[in-house]
C-alpha cells in the first residue's frame, strides 16, 4: 500500500509488453509514484475501497461486462481518471457513454506503447483543478513532474494556469515568465492558425491532437505533439483544456531517416538489373505498391497497371497457390528464398530464385521486399549438363587414395579401355594392366604422387584395349576432403585420340599453310605493335610492285612511303590505317581504289596469343578489280531490265511456292498491276476463265522441274480485259546446279495473233474457192475412169487416178493448214477492242 503522500497508478488486467512499457514510462524512476496490477475487477473494487487511487488503468481482455464494470467505478469515484484500453473499435463509443475518460484502441500486430503513454498522460491530466485537496495536489505535482512530457493546462481564455517541470525545461522559460503567457505564444507565427483550429476542436469534441512546432525562450524550434483534452469541473461547465505536448525531435528524425531509406530503396531498386517488386499485406493478398524498372522489362507489365493491385493477378500460372508457401509466411514476417514458377505478360512461364525480406515500419507493419533472379537459363544448362554427364564420352571415376576401391565410374570406361565397369569395380587397380607398357611405369609414379597431391596429377597416357587398338587418355584428378583429410579422389579420363590424330596432322597443315601463303592470290603483310614487319608473301610485293630493298628494313612506314602515290586518295589511306594501327580490337574490311584504276580489297585484323597479348596487326590484300567491273555491269543490266520494252519478272523457289520478288516497268504496263500488287504473287494472276489449260498447265510443270517453257496463252489484266500473252520461263542455277529462281519474260503478242487469225481467214475463203474450183475436174475425173473401165482401158484409168490422189492430197494440205487456230476470233475481237495496240 503507498501513503497518503503518493500517486498510485491501478491497472486492471494482465500487463503485456506495450502496457507495461507505458505505465513505466509515465511513473518514471519516481519513489512516490506507484503502478499497481490486479487482474480481476472485484480486486480493483476492493483496492479502490483500501487505498488512494490516482487513475485507472482498464485493459481486461474479453470481457463482455466491463461497461459494467466502469459505471460501478463511475459510482464510487465519479471523477477518477479512467482509461479504457480495447481491442475492438466498436466498444470505444460505448466506454465513453458509461463514463470513460479516454479511450485507447489497440491494432493487431502494432507496438502500442506510445499511443497508450500519451493516453495515459492526457488522463491523469483531467484530474487537475482548483477543488484538489493539499495531499492529493501535491501527489499529482509529483507525478506530473516525474514525466518526460510537457504538460499545461490553458483557460478559457487560452492562458496557462499549470505547468510542469518538463515544459519550463523545453521552453527555457521560469515560473515568473511562464506566469501569464498565453498558449499561442509558444507557437511560430504560421502555425498558429492551426493552433487555433486545434482548440476549437477540442472545445467541439472533447479532445484533438496535432503537429506543430514550439518556440523557446532563446528562439530555438523543436516538433512537438500535442494531445489536448477539454478540461471540466464537476458541474460539467468547461474550465479549459488540458494536454500533453511529446517532443518528437526523434520521431521526425526517424521519419526522415526513414524517408531517405525509401528515397535510397526505391533509387536502389530503380537501377538494380534484377526485377524488385516492393509490396504489403492486405487480406491474404500480396497488394503491389513499387516495383522497379527491371521488372517492367522481366515481366512486361508497366507499374501503373500492377500498382495498387494484387502481384499474384498478374505474375502466379493459374495452376500454382501461392498462399501457403510465399505470401503467408512473408506477411508474418518471414525471410523467403526457394526457386518458383512466374508467368510473363505474353503467356510465358521461366524458372526465379524468388528471394523475400520483411520490411518492418515504425508501427509494427510487416511489408515485404522480393527479389526474382531469373535462373530459367541456368536450370536448362544444369539439365543440359546433367544431359553431357549422362553422354558425356569422358571416363568420370571416383577411388578412395591407395585404390583399393573404385567407388564410380562412367559407362564410358567401357568405350575407351574396352572391358566392363563392373571388372574395375572387382579389381580397381585393373586399369593400369591395360595402360601401355612404354607408360605404365611413368604412371605408376604418377599415381603414388597422386596420394599426396591429387590436384597436381595431370597424365597422358596410352590404353590398349584387348582387341590391341591403342587409345590416347588424358587423366587428371582432384581430391575431396574431410575434415582436413583426403577421403576420396574424384577424376576425369578424356580420349584424346582424335586430338593426337590433329596434332600429328597439324604440323603438316603448318607446313602447307606456309607453302599457301606463297601461293594464294592475296598480298599478305605481318607486322607487329611497333611497326615491324615480319612476313610477308611475294604476291604482296607483285601487287605494289614493292622493290626487295625496300621491305629489307622490315618497316612498315618504308612499305607504307613506297605505296603513297599508287592510292587514289593517299592521305586518306595512311590516315585509316594509323588508326587501326591506333586500336588493337579493330577489325576492319574495305575497299581501296588505286590511282591507276585498280581496285582492292583490305581486311585488318589484330593478332593475339592465346593468352590475349597483342602482338600486332595481319593485313590482307585482294585485288577486286574485276569484281568491281562485274558489279557495275551488273548494275547496267539491272538498270537495263528495269527499263526493257517486255515485261521481266523474277520468281524465287521456296517449296511450292514460285513467288514474284522482282517486276520491271515493262510488267506493270502490260499486265496493269501495281508494283507491290505483284510482288509475292506468281504467274497464275494473269491467268482467267478463257486461259487455255494445256498451255497454263505446261507453265506450271515448267516451274515445278525447273525447266526453260514458251507459250503463247490468253492473259487477262487488272482490269479483266484479256490479251494473247507469249510468257517465257528460263530457269536460275546456283554452282551446284539447283534451281534457286526463274526469270519470267512477257511480250502482248495480240497483234501478231490477230495477224495470224487474218490468215486463218483467209486460208478459209482460199478453201472454200479451191473446193468449188475442184469439183468440176474431179467429177470429169470420175466420169474418165468409169469410161475408161468400161473401154478396159487400164492406162487411162492409172493416169485419173494419180491425178485425183494429186488433188486429194492437195485438199488434204489444205484442211492442215485450216486446222492451226488458236482461238476463236471473237477472243481476239475482245482482246482488240479492249487494248487497242497496247504491247
Amino acid at each position: 500500500m503507498v501513503t497518503d503522500e503518493s500517486a498510485t497508478v491501478l491497472h486492471v488486467g494482465r500487463r503485456d509488453g506495450a502496457v507495461d512499457g507505458a505505465l513505466t514510462a509515465v511513473a518514471g524512476d519516481a519513489e512516490d509514484i506507484a503502478v499497481s496490477t490486479v487482474e480481476t475487477q472485484e480486486e480493483a473494487l476492493a483496492t479502490l475501497d483500501d487505498e488512494a487511487v490516482s487513475c485507472l488503468v482498464d485493459s481486461l481482455v474479453a470481457d463482455e461486462e466491463r461497461t459494467g464494470f466502469l459505471r460501478t467505478v463511475r459510482e464510487r469515484a465519479e471523477s477518477l481518471p479512467y482509461l479504457f484500453v480495447t481491442d475492438d473499435p466498436e466498444r470505444a463509443d460505448e466506454a465513453l457513454a458509461a463514463g470513460a475518460s479516454d479511450v485507447a484502441v489497440r491494432h493487431d500486430g502494432l507496438s502500442d506503447e506510445a499511443v497508450l503513454e500519451r493516453r495515459l498522460d492526457a488522463v491523469l491530466a483531467q484530474d487537475i483543478s482548483t477543488g484538489q485537496q493539499p495531499e492529493k495536489q501535491e501527489a499529482t505535482d509529483e507525478l506530473l513532474n516525474a514525466i518526460d512530457d510537457i504538460f499545461y493546462v490553458l483557460d478559457t481564455d487560452g492562458f496557462l494556469t499549470r505547468w510542469n517541470e518538463t515544459a519550463k525545461q523545453v521552453t527555457g522559460y521560469t515560473d515568473e515568465e511562464l506566469t501569464g503567457m498565453r498558449g499561442r505564444e509558444f507557437f511560430p507565427e504560421e502555425d498558429r492558425d492551426q493552433a487555433r483550429a486545434a482548440m476549437q476542436e477540442v472545445f467541439e469534441t472533447g479532445s484533438a491532437t496535432v503537429e506543430t512546432e514550439i518556440v523557446t525562450k532563446d528562439g530555438e524550434r523543436i516538433p512537438v505533439e500535442y494531445t489536448t483534452t477539454k478540461l471540466v469541473d464537476d458541474d460539467g461547465e468547461t474550465r479549459g483544456v488540458v494536454g500533453v505536448g511529446r517532443d518528437i525531435t526523434a520521431r521526425k528524425e526517424r521519419e526522415r531517416q526513414l524517408q531517405r531509406e525509401r528515397d535510397r530503396l526505391s533509387a536502389t531498386l530503380d537501377t538494380a538489373p534484377y526485377p524488385f517488386v516492393h509490396v504489403t499485406f492486405e487480406d491474404g493478398e500480396t497488394v503491389v505498391q513499387q516495383l522497379n524498372d527491371a521488372f517492367e522489362e522481366t515481366f512486361g507489365y508497366e507499374r501503373e497497371m500492377l500498382r495498387g493491385e494484387p502481384l499474384d493477378k498478374f505474375i502466379v500460372p493459374e495452376d500454382i497457390d501461392t498462399s501457403t508457401e510465399v505470401n503467408e509466411p512473408a506477411s508474418r514476417g518471414e525471410t523467403i528464398e526457394r526457386e518458383i514458377v512466374r508467368e510473363t505478360a505474353d503467356g510465358e512461364k521461366r524458372d526465379f530464385l524468388f528471394k523475400s525480406r520483411p520490411l518492418i515500419r515504425e508501427d509494427g507493419t510487416v511489408e515485404g521486399l522480393g527479389a526474382y533472379v531469373d535462373i530459367t537459363e541456368r536450370k536448362e544448362r544444369i539439365e543440359k549438363l546433367n544431359q553431357i554427364q549422362s553422354h558425356a564420352s569422358e571416363v568420370i571415376w571416383m577411388s578412395d587414395p591407395e585404390k583399393e576401391s573404385m567407388d564410380f565410374v562412367s559407362d564410358s570406361y567401357e568405350d575407351v579401355w574396352g572391358r566392363s565397369t563392373e571388372s574395375l569395380r572387382e579389381r580397381p587397380r585393373s586399369f593400369v594392366e591395360s595402360i601401355h607398357p612404354d607408360d605404365r611405369k611413368r604412371l605408376e609414379e604418377a599415381l603414388a604422387a597422386q596420394r599426396e597431391d591429387p590436384e597436381g596429377y595431370e597424365e597422358t597416357y596410352r590404353v590398349v584395349q584387348p582387341d590391341g587398338e591403342v587409345r590416347w587418355v588424358h587423366d587428371r584428378a582432384s581430391g575431396v576432403y574431410e575434415d582436413g583429410t583426403l577421403t576420396r579422389i574424384v577424376g576425369i579420363a578424356t580420349d584424346i585420340t582424335e586430338r593426337k590424330e590433329r596434332e600429328e596432322e597439324l604440323g603438316y597443315r603448318r607446313a602447307l599453310l606456309e607453302a599457301q601463303a606463297e601461293t594464294t592470290v592475296d598480298g599478305l603483310l605481318l607486322a607487329d605493335k611497333d611497326g615491324t614487319v615480319h612476313y610477308y608473301n611475294e604476291q604482296f610485293l607483285e601487287m605494289w610492285d614493292i622493290p626487295r630493298t625496300v621491305v629489307a628494313n622490315h618497316s612498315d612506314d618504308e612499305i607504307l612511303s613506297a605505296v603513297h602515290d599508287l592510292h587514289a586518295d593517299p592521305e586518306a589511306f595512311r590516315d585509316r590505317v594509323a588508326k587501326l594501327y591506333d586500336d588493337p580490337d579493330a577489325e576492319s574490311r574495305e575497299t581501296i581504289e588505286l590511282a591507276d584504276g585498280r581496285w582492292f580489297e583490305r581486311y585488318s585484323a589484330p593478332v593475339r596469343g592465346d593468352d590475349g597479348s597483342y602482338y600486332g596487326r595481319l593485313w590482307v590484300f585482294r585485288d577486286v578489280t574485276e569484281r568491281k567491273e562485274r558489279e557495275r555491269e551488273l548494275r547496267l543490266k539491272k538498270r537495263a531490265m528495269d527499263e526493257a520494252p517486255v515485261g521481266i519478272t523474277i520468281h524465287d523457289v521456296d517449296g511450292s511456292e514460285r513467288e514474284i520478288t522482282y517486276v520491271n516497268d515493262g510488267f506493270i504496263q502490260i499486265a496493269g498491276y501495281g508494283r507491290e500488287e505483284t510482288l509475292g504473287e506468281d504467274i497464275s494472276m494473269l491467268f482467267g476463265a478463257e486461259t487455255g489449260e494445256t498451255e497454263r498447265d505446261l507453265l506450271v510443270r515448267a516451274l515445278e522441274r525447273g525447266e526453260s517453257v514458251s507459250q503463247v496463252l490468253l492473259l487477262y489484266r487488272k482490269d479483266g480485259q484479256p490479251f494473247w500473252g507469249r510468257i517465257s520461263l528460263a530457269p536460275v542455277t546456283n554452282e551446284t546446279g539447283d534451281v534457286t529462281r526463274f526469270i519470267s519474260f512477257l511480250q502482248n503478242v495480240t497483234k501478231e495473233k490477230e495477224h495470224e487469225q487474218e490468215i486463218e481467214r483467209r486460208l478459209d475463203e482460199f478453201g472454200e474457192v479451191l473446193a468449188k474450183e475442184l469439183s468440176a475436174p474431179i467429177e470429169d475425173a470420175r466420169e474418165t475412169i468409169q469410161t475408161a473401165l468400161e473401154r478396159d482401158d487400164m492406162a487411162e484409168v492409172e493416169v485419173a487416178d494419180r491425178s485425183l490422189e494429186r488433188v486429194q492430197k492437195l485438199i488434204d494440205d489444205l484442211t492442215t493448214v485450216h486446222s492451226f487456230s488458236v482461238k476463236s476470233r471473237e477472243v481476239s475481237e475482245t482482246a482488240r477492242d479492249g487494248f487497242g495496240t497496247t504491247r
